[in-house]
């Protein structure tokens, strides 16, 4: 038996859900690191290549030299080693934000799962509800037309044995009681149909309950199906804009070791250049 339902899933809503929480891509966290230029790293290493410019044609004794050499590379490292810092501490807190953001959008589709079951129990239970009132009617209906029925037929078995109490000759009292008989026999007639078209109705009925049953277990298996869709597309979705935000901090990252190798080499060359004296 095929039913249907005035249910109507959520999707369209859930899609437009998945879309703001993914305005709030992962690359947010980086604002919560401070950029390299600005830490004390950074900032020591670039001063003392200003540093070593401005002496660059200032005469310089080869060990002199060397020191600059060894505080040029370990300033440098240092700028190197906050570099890492830096985009370690933005993947950890990407990372973090995409689990909390990922774990947000789930809540809100468990939510909406949770609704959209909630409307399709109340939609099938109004179903169910109405077969089983169809149910009722229908054996009422049947349980009146029977009890019309037997009321006639034991008003002319009244009035039949009132007939055969009056008689007088034998003939007519055997006459009255066959047509008694054959009365009291349609009444028996008449329950073993009446207790048929009941059955009939109650197993209509059943079918038509396992039907709604049926029906009403694959919609639940429907929504939730689509709604674990949704959450795996939050998943992947929040992965993919991850991925692309390691990419780009990783790009930043190889950015910034280029400038600061640009300077070492620019201090290196100021080093060079100045005159050896002594």
């Amino acid at each position: 038996m095929k039913t249907t339902s005035n249910f109507r899933p959520i999707a369209s809503v859930m899609a437009v859900a998945l879309a703001a929480l993914l305005l709030l891509a992962p690359g947010a966290t980086a604002a919560k690191v401070p950029p390299l230029a600005s830490t004390a790293q950074y900032k020591a290493f670039v001063d003392y290549v200003n540093t070593l410019r401005e002496l660059r044609a200032k005469p310089a004794t080869a060990a002199k030299k060397a020191s600059y050499e060894q505080r040029l590379t370990a300033k440098h490292q240092a700028a190197v080693n906050k570099s890492n810092a830096l985009f370690q501490r933005v993947k950890a807190l990407a990372k973090a934000e995409t689990q909390r953001q990922f774990q947000v959008a789930s809540k809100k589709i468990r939510l909406a799962e949770s609704a959209e079951l909630a409307d399709l129990r109340a939609d099938y239970a109004d179903k169910l509800t109405a077969a089983r009132d169809i149910l009722q009617r229908d054996v009422g209906a049947v349980e009146n037309k029977f009890d019309a029925r037997y009321a006639t037929l034991n008003r002319q078995i009244t009035r039949l044995r009132v007939e055969k109490a009056k008689a007088k000759a034998l003939p007519k009292k055997v006459r009255i009681q066959e047509q008694i008989n054959v009365l009291i026999k349609e009444i028996g007639d008449s329950r073993t149909q009446e207790r048929e078209a009941i059955t009939k109705l109650k197993d209509r009925y059943a079918e038509r309950r396992t039907a709604i049953l049926a029906a009403k277990q694959a919609a639940t298996t429907k929504v939730r199906e689509a709604r674990e869709e949704d959450v795996e597309e939050a998943r992947a979705r929040w992965n993919r804009a991850a991925a692309r935000q390691l990419d780009d901090d990783r790009v930043r990252r190889s950015n910034q070791l280029t400038n600061l190798e640009v300077k070492l080499q620019a201090g290196r060359g100021y080093i060079a250049s100045m005159p050896v004296s002594g």
